[in-house]
């Protein structure tokens, strides 16, 4: 399985001329604005059996998703913003979240609704 944080090393211009490479609708790409100072904060795994469900929190409030859709097409990521997250998925993540980073998690979420 192909892991786009190779790519973290070559300089921000060739980065985006790679994934300009792609063809969206194939490999369900977006074109994304890099931002060398963004830090990953954590990773939360939704994945069930042998399918990855991966949500990556950065701290400029960026999130990325790997999954995959079946073990046919695999691989694949997207740039997300906060409201396409349906809210069942973001208790998910807030409860597969490890505590250090909850807080953190949650601001960027925008979610307020109270966790049994």
């Amino acid at each position: 399985m192909f892991k786009y944080d190779v790519l973290s090393f070559l300089p921000l211009d060739s980065i985006n001329f790679i994934l300009n490479l792609f063809d969206k609708k194939e490999n369900k790409l977006n074109k994304i604005d890099m931002e060398r100072d963004a830090r990953e904060i954590c990773t939360v795994s939704l994945g069930i059996d042998r399918l990855e469900d991966n949500y990556t929190f950065y701290n400029n409030s960026t999130i990325r998703h790997t999954y995959d859709e079946s073990i046919f097409n695999y691989g694949l990521m997207e740039w997300i913003k906060p409201g396409e997250i349906s809210n069942t998925i973001k208790r998910r993540i807030l409860k597969n979240c490890p505590n250090k980073y909850k807080r953190q998690v949650r601001q960027i979420l925008a979610f307020n609704l109270r966790m049994n």
